[in-house]
């Protein structure tokens, strides 16, 4: 789910195990292309920056990035420590202690932090959503329901920088999934890569 936009520039925006099918032989595959998009290597790329911005605290960085791939006007009223409030709530599990238990918790604070407007001063009020990330919220909200029904507790921080390309994986399937990256070839996340 966190690896197709990682290594190649499209991500399937529906995470329900509906949406996956595993072969006797271990072999993944997907279905329901309706929520798929393909971004541009440029978007891709700073998209993957912005996040990572934001977890290594660089947060003028940061709002300058969001600014480059639309998400806020480079006149915005939304301060550079705002930006980066925003994302660590977005990025919660990476900043809270490893490993990580997802629980219902996860799932109300990720729709809170990414639509709630409730309050007048939200930051989703002075942002704007870069149509190439329109479908990133819904796999954000995907991602954490399906790991809270799970209860699923990972080490979200040591799976992240192993798919940026920073780290070595920690976990059984992380080494397996890192042995096949490099089988095949494919970048990381910090790669460039050859799309367009």
């Amino acid at each position: 789910m966190a690896g197709s936009f990682r290594h190649a520039n499209l991500f399937q925006a529906d995470p329900h195990p509906g949406n996956y099918r595993f072969g006797p032989d271990g072999r993944g595959g997907f279905v329901d292309f309706g929520c798929v998009k393909a971004l541009s290597e440029r978007q891709r790329h700073k998209f993957v920056a912005i996040a990572r911005a934001a977890v290594e605290g660089h947060q003028h960085e940061l709002r300058d990035l969001m600014v480059q791939t639309g998400f806020l006007a480079s006149d915005s009223t939304l301060t550079v420590e705002e930006a980066y409030e925003w994302w660590a709530g977005i990025l919660y599990e990476l900043f809270a202690p490893q490993p990580f238990t997802y629980t219902q918790n996860a799932s109300r604070r990720a729709i809170r932090g990414m639509v709630d407007i409730r309050a007048a001063d939200h930051p989703v009020r002075r942002l704007s959503m870069p149509e190439d990330f329109a479908f990133f919220p819904r796999l954000s909200f995907g991602m954490s329901t399906l790991f809270a029904a799970l209860h699923a507790t990972l080490d979200a921080r040591s799976i992240y920088d192993d798919l940026h390309g920073i780290a070595e994986p920690v976990t059984p399937l992380g080494k397996q999934h890192h042995a096949w990256v490099r089988r095949r070839g494919l970048p990381l996340g910090l790669d460039a890569h050859d799309h367009p």
